[in-house]
């Protein structure tokens, strides 16, 4: 019974192993491009871990919360409170972008889970947006408290 019980366990973490490696070319196909951070890529754009896996960071829970899609508000969104909206950091600042189209490739992409990480060549958001508290646009509303 024991032995049973194990090789159902072991099964089991299998299947978690083998779902979590697959998860990744999925969810990059849903986005319009991979952050580069540091001159690197950040393959694991939804979690702390560059590589991806364990703790979300807030582009991650934003990403989930939009059912693992680029939504138009999750685009304008700006998950990581830097004062750039995911699309610009993304490299889809005017949020046009559709599953499908080639990915975006440029230098200036960074993370939107990551407040440190920011666009070289773009303005933020706050710069050119009023408050979302002033406006009620959740357009310009961050992704805080999550």
């Amino acid at each position: 019974m024991r032995a049973a019980a194990a090789v159902l366990v072991a099964l089991c973490l299998a299947q978690l192993l083998v779902s979590s490696v697959h998860a990744y070319p999925r969810f990059k196909s849903e986005l319009p491009a991979i952050p580069v951070v540091a001159g690197q890529p950040w393959p694991g754009v939804g979690h702390v871990a560059r590589e991806g896996g364990g703790k979300r960071n807030a582009f991650g829970k934003d990403f989930d919360e939009a059912g693992y899609r680029w939504t138009r508000e999750l685009c304008r969104m700006d998950s990581d409170g830097d004062g750039f909206t995911n699309g610009q950091e993304l490299g889809d600042p005017d949020c046009t972008w559709v599953k499908g189209q080639p990915q975006r490739t440029a230098a200036a992409l960074s993370h939107p889970g990551l407040a440190t990480s920011v666009p070289a060549a773009a303005q933020p958001a706050a710069a050119s947006a009023p408050p979302a508290a002033a406006t009620g646009n959740p357009a310009t509303a961050t992704a805080s408290g999550k």
